[in-house]
């Protein structure tokens, strides 16, 4: 946190943090996304941060994970407070499914956790994300 301007119980000044997108700048921005993609993956900058989302956990308290379209509809909500675009959307489901089709997708896939993951790892890249 300290590297990205905002440390423990030390605001810049009394009264607090600046609100809205003040904090969006060439420096601060890539050390968020390497954060939160390290909530991910469980490691920041090769050292390990001692935790991990637990992606398919996460999957399967949703809707319907067997189904890609609503997978990705309900992370989208889930981490952007509203659906994806057309657009979005449908860069989300590609990544999910890697190159399978549609229908051949289930969570109980061998692959995926690590499918899973890569879409939370994406999800939490895009601007819908990190300007939310």
């Amino acid at each position: 946190m300290g590297a990205m301007g905002h440390l423990l119980f030390e605001p810049r000044n009394v009264a607090g943090r600046p609100g809205y997108r003040t904090w969006i700048n060439s420096y601060a921005l890539p050390w968020r996304k390497t954060l939160d993609v390290g909530l991910v993956d469980g490691i920041v900058l090769g050292y390990d941060i001692q935790m991990q989302a637990d992606a398919l956990a996460l999957a399967g308290g949703l809707r319907d994970p067997d189904d890609p379209e609503t997978l990705v509809e309900d992370v989208a909500t889930l981490f952007f407070g509203q659906p994806p675009t057309i657009g979005v959307r449908q860069r989300m489901i590609d990544e999910l499914l890697g190159g399978m089709q549609p229908g051949e997708w289930h969570l109980g896939l061998p692959k995926a956790e690590a499918r899973v993951q890569a879409l939370l790892r994406l999800t939490m890249r895009l601007p819908d994300f990190q300007l939310k």
